[in-house]
């Protein structure tokens, strides 16, 4: 598009640099996906939209990366993404829960379905009680989506993530690293 600066869109790329850059993609993103509709929000916009990458928004809205990288690509003009097969998983979302994680391990439970739906983040909330985890215990989160942005910041910090589709609802557990030594 005239007059807009060039953003090369990659799996890599931050919503929120995407939608400042190219305003007009956030309808269609909301298109794609359902979930993609807290983008209205004012909160999420300047919270979860300013760290979560494309790839995490994907897992999130139910689609490839592959997929939404380049929808979003030939949007503004560029060329499709993915043209060696590239494709990208965010790794949290399973068919069964790993043994690490399994239902007698869950010592918290949190719905943060609430907070989400009022646009509030629940990184600072989730990320307290996960600090209050001891070995071989698990949190467990219930939420409309995949929270892929929260798993990766806690990924960097010494937890996993293991994510089970429930009906409308996702179930994600999380649970510390155990030292392999």
């Amino acid at each position: 598009m005239e007059g807009e600066k060039e953003l090369q869109i990659t799996p890599e790329t931050k919503i929120g640099h995407l939608l400042d850059t190219y305003p007009h993609l956030e309808e269609l993103l909301i298109s794609i996906a359902p979930a993609f509709s807290t983008l209205r929000n004012p909160v999420m916009r300047r919270t979860v939209a300013r760290v979560a990458t494309i790839k995490q928004a994907a897992s999130i809205g139910g689609i490839s990366t592959a997929e939404l990288v380049t929808k979003l690509r030939v949007e503004v003009g560029q060329s499709a993404f993915g043209s060696e097969g590239q494709e990208y998983h965010d790794g949290y979302l399973t068919e069964r829960l790993p043994d690490w994680c399994s239902d007698d391990k869950v010592v918290n439970r949190i719905d943060i379905s609430d907070r989400l739906a009022a646009g509030e983040s629940p990184v600072a909330e989730v990320t307290k009680e996960a600090k209050k985890l001891k070995e071989k215990e698990v949190m467990q989160l219930t939420a409309p989506l995949v929270p892929v942005p929260l798993l990766d910041i806690l990924a960097g910090q010494g937890y996993r993530g293991a994510v089970i589709k429930d009906g409308n609802l996702y179930r994600t557990y999380i649970g510390l690293v155990e030292d392999q030594a």
